[in-house]
């Protein structure tokens, strides 16, 4: 179950939440865990996004006017592994949501998946099927997303953890 926190009021930006979520990892977990996380601060408004990762997969934009996907080139460490005096979080990127533009962060569980000949899914099969799936929802696009790597992988394969969010601008 997802919740959202309501940071209207609150003048943190997404680098300031990582650098917040790293100090409380590094206190709590054992030190031969890493956490990967990525913050997003979007205004439902206007459309614009502040993405800082901390870890995972470039996000991937499909922009449905122009049938084409791009990567936000947002990247950082991993949480959980240095102290706060250490930790910086990566560049903050801003991006412009345009009307059914759709944002998909995934997990590097989905890239990773490996097929029988060893092949990883990848994150050019991982683009090609969001442009085949241009003209469906966020909601459609992850279940082509899932009905895809599983085709890719085959039926016995052991898959890691995978999370696959996607965000569509109305």
């Amino acid at each position: 179950k997802f919740s959202f926190l309501d940071f209207k009021n609150c003048d943190m930006g997404a680098g300031e939440i990582l650098v917040g979520m790293n100090a409380t990892l590094k206190k709590i977990l054992p030190s031969n865990i890493f956490v990967a996380a990525l913050v997003a601060i979007i205004d439902t408004k206007s459309g614009q996004c502040s993405i800082v990762n901390g870890g995972i997969p470039y996000p991937i934009v499909l922009r449905r006017s122009e049938l084409r996907v791009e990567p936000v080139l947002a990247t950082g460490l991993v949480l959980g592994v240095v102290g706060k005096e250490s930790y910086e979080p990566g560049q903050e990127i801003i991006i412009d949501l345009e009307e059914k533009d759709s944002l998909i962060f995934y997990t590097d569980g989905l890239s990773e998946i490996e097929n029988a000949a060893g092949h990883q899914f990848g994150t050019a099969v991982l683009r090609q099927i969001i442009l085949q799936n241009s003209e469906k929802s966020a909601e459609e696009l992850i279940e082509n997303l899932i009905s895809g790597a599983r085709r890719f992988s085959g039926q016995d394969h052991n898959w890691d953890d995978i999370t696959i969010l996607g965000i569509e601008n109305h």
